[in-house]
């Protein structure tokens, strides 16, 4: 089995997907632009586990900046742009391949992508991704872990074919199918609530002198979050090595004494920066995952009668300073101040 793949995005996703599948396919062909083409095209792509010191690099990435390159239609397209770029994505990708019928797999936080996909493709099939992935520049890249992503599809269609992407991705890293892709997904989004708050007080950029407000704050989005889910009826599903629902509730509950050494030692582990931080503090883009995750949730609550108190005010908060002209990042205090009256 020899499929032709197009990876349409060169982000820290679409890069180790590639670094790992590299090895076992010959048609697999990456597509980006601008500044990350061009330092690809010189120097190749570059991942590391964790915190190791080796680069694990190729230099003879098979990499395009327009669908024109291609020689031939792929029999199977990974999506990972982010959801605010996917609808003009996909527009240019129907164009393209309008006769024809790829295959289409789409990586993409949150449930957006539910709704954009269809009105293209005819096969599509979602993936949850379950590992830390960041950029350190264009064309290197960090990791916590080798996979998994979960794939599913909302009715449980297209059986066939999910087997098939499990076995294509599994010559590289974990990946497993899921009967309950919506409760997987939501259960992502819950996960990446916190990328925001985070954002918000530029951890990556900076040391957080209080870790006690900083875990506070953290902690108390997530658990919100939870009981939002489970007055929605979302069940938990586990994804790989991420927190727990029981990890989640523990760390917002347990008395800091015991709590922050623990937390601290996990931001201390912690590698990289979150995406929403890349997106507006280093590649000062004013379009991010705020309103297909925050904003989603508090709608999410809303629908159910729930009061979202916390991550209203963290969603009101964020959607204020990030639409500034240059956002930089608040102090921990100015923004647990801004949080008094509703911890």
């Amino acid at each position: 089995m020899d499929p032709t793949i197009l990876l349409y995005g060169a982000g820290a996703i679409g890069c180790t997907i590639y670094r790992w599948l590299y090895p076992f396919y010959d048609n697999l062909t990456i597509l980006t632009r601008g500044k990350t083409a061009e330092r690809i095209r010189t120097m190749g792509i570059s991942i590391y586990e964790d915190s190791a010191q080796k680069l694990d690099t190729i230099s003879n990435v098979n990499m395009i900046e327009s669908l024109e390159e291609l020689t031939e239609i792929p029999d199977i397209v990974v999506i990972t742009v982010k959801n605010y770029s996917l609808e003009e994505v996909c527009q240019t990708l129907k164009t393209k391949f309008h006769n024809t019928n790829p295959l289409i797999v789409a990586l993409q936080n949150g449930v957006e992508n539910l709704k954009i996909l269809p009105k293209f493709f005819p096969r599509v099939i979602y993936g949850v991704i379950c590992y830390n992935a960041w950029r350190d520049s264009p064309h290197i890249i960090g990791y916590k872990k080798k996979g998994p992503i979960i794939l599913g599809t909302p009715d449980n269609s297209l059986k066939n074919e999910m087997k098939l992407i499990q076995t294509i991705f599994q010559k590289g890293f974990s990946c497993h199918i899921t009967q309950n892709y919506r409760d997987a997904a939501h259960n992502k989004i819950l996960l990446n609530l916190s990328n925001s708050f985070f954002t918000l007080i530029g951890v990556g950029f900076r040391k957080i002198p209080s870790l006690n407000k900083f875990r506070i704050l953290a902690t108390s989005i997530t658990y919100e979050g939870l009981k939002i889910l489970k007055k929605v009826g979302i069940k938990e599903v586990k994804l790989g090595p991420l927190p727990s629902w029981t990890l989640l509730r523990t760390a917002a509950t347990l008395p800091g004494f015991i709590t922050n050494p623990i937390f601290k030692k996990t931001v201390e582990k912690s590698s990289g920066i979150n995406s929403m931080a890349q997106d507006l503090l280093i590649n000062k883009n004013k379009k991010t995952e705020l309103e297909s995750l925050n904003g989603y949730f508090i709608q999410l609550a809303k629908n159910a009668g729930y009061d979202a108190k916390i991550n209203l005010k963290l969603y009101e908060i964020c959607k204020r300073e990030f639409s500034k002209e240059n956002f930089h990042p608040l102090d921990i205090d100015t923004v647990w101040d801004e949080f008094h009256d509703v911890l």
